[in-house]
């Protein structure tokens, strides 16, 4: 269901040739996965199991509306946060996810203001101006959070690991602007 938003398709978070294979589904499933468990390995596999824990509910897995809701709650501030996504490089998948995954590690309830959007907004903007400059220039200077990004999409980036690597940096970045869960949460 939540992979049928038209989003997907008009910000070229997903091509058209992905939803044909049911990459949109695949890619869904990862964003939940990420809601519920936070950032896993992006690979069939991992996905398989996942739908395997959940196999034996018959209509409703645990928590499963409180990860629509807070699904739901993710789009609408990306939404809010980056209106024209399209124009940058958070509508790649993979930088789509981690900041997707990052959000829903915000206290809830996640409500912006629109002067909060803005300064995400502008962080992210500052941000995503480091990694390119980071990723032309290998000696760019730029932010302890941006080399660790650019690490961590350079190669498997779909790997467990670069996603948590992704996910501490984006934290870093935002936790100025954004109120994060602490373990305790």
């Amino acid at each position: 269901d939540l992979a049928d938003n038209e989003y997907w398709a008009e910000n070229r978070i997903i091509t058209a040739a992905s939803i044909r294979r049911m990459g949109d589904i695949e890619f869904v499933s990862e964003l939940v996965i990420g809601v519920l468990h936070g950032p896993q390995a992006g690979n069939p596999s991992v996905i398989d199991e996942y739908y395997r824990q959940y196999e034996d509910y018959e209509d409703e897995f645990p928590d499963q509306r409180r990860a629509r809701k807070v699904f739901d709650e993710i789009l609408r501030a990306i939404q809010q946060i980056l209106p024209t996504i399209k124009e940058g490089r958070w509508s790649n998948k993979t930088d789509f996810y981690s900041l997707f995954v990052v959000l829903a590690f915000v206290q809830r309830p996640l409500d912006l203001s629109s002067a909060t959007a803005k300064s995400v907004r502008n962080a992210l903007e500052k941000f995503e101006t480091e990694i390119d400059r980071r990723l032309g220039d290998e000696n760019a200077k730029v932010s302890k959070e941006a080399v660790d990004y650019v690490r961590a999409v350079e190669k498997g980036a779909n790997d467990k690991q670069r996603r948590a690597v992704r996910h501490a940096a984006l934290v870093a970045v935002l936790s100025e602007h954004l109120k994060f869960k602490t373990v305790a949460d």
